[in-house]
């Protein structure tokens, strides 16, 4: 497949060797993996602390956590987890409000669940940074919330590359994706980018910035040369 804007594995090597220097990222991935092997299962009291880690983790803004963790207790255990695929994440995002009613799609708390604690392989990690370096890349876009085309341009990226997993892949599009929202915002007071990839961004060190270098597409405008 011929991508709209070429991706080399070189850049998905690049963004694991720079995600690998960010300690809170590292040091919050390595707290779900200890929970997931610490608690597992999906008893009502894993589901409830691994949503709650989730959700104060990633910051998916689910309040009513107990409600949703119930939700999630209740969808798991009517799917085949070892064969379940974006569907499983579609049914836990639709979750009810205190009436029963289907009010919020909370596919990035969804997919994030899955992702840490069911299979990474099968449930790539949903958010609107990796949209748009999918859209990027495939000259298309993937609708807000539509994880089944989300995981489709996915594989369609990881047949694109070989030796590419989607954890690999996660982790260039997520790193791509805030420095894109970082290159649009960098002018505002608050550019919505955490302070840690701010700082990369801003000021990164000569290594780092020859990482950057080498992850990001061509196209994009390379805003730290200045910091070299």
């Amino acid at each position: 497949m011929k991508l709209a804007v070429p991706l080399y594995k070189r850049q998905i090597d690049a963004a694991g060797k720079l995600r690998q220097n960010l300690q809170q990222w590292q040091q919050s991935d390595a707290a779900l993996v200890a929970l997931h092997k610490k608690f597992p299962g999906f008893s009502p009291e894993a589901c409830l602390l691994k949503s709650v880690a989730v959700n104060a983790i990633y910051g998916t803004n689910v309040l009513a956590i107990v409600r949703v963790a119930n939700h999630v207790k209740a969808v798991l255990s009517r799917h085949n987890l070892a064969q379940a695929g974006a569907e499983l994440v579609i049914e836990i995002a639709n979750s009810p409000d205190e009436r029963g009613r289907r009010f919020r799609r909370r596919t990035s708390f969804a997919s994030k669940f899955c992702h840490f604690f069911v299979d990474a392989k099968r449930f790539p990690i949903y958010d609107d940074a990796a949209r748009q370096v999918l859209k990027l890349h495939l000259g298309k876009s993937v609708k807000p919330h539509d994880y089944k085309t989300f995981c489709s341009s996915i594989n369609q990226l990881k047949n694109a590359v070989s030796g590419c997993d989607t954890r690999m892949l996660d982790r260039y599009l997520w790193l791509s994706g805030m420095y894109m929202r970082w290159l649009k915002n960098k002018k505002k007071k608050n550019p919505m980018v955490n302070a840690e990839l701010l700082k990369l961004f801003k000021k990164p060190t000569k290594a780092q910035a020859a990482k950057l270098d080498a992850m990001l597409p061509a196209i994009l405008d390379r805003a730290f040369k200045g910091e070299l």
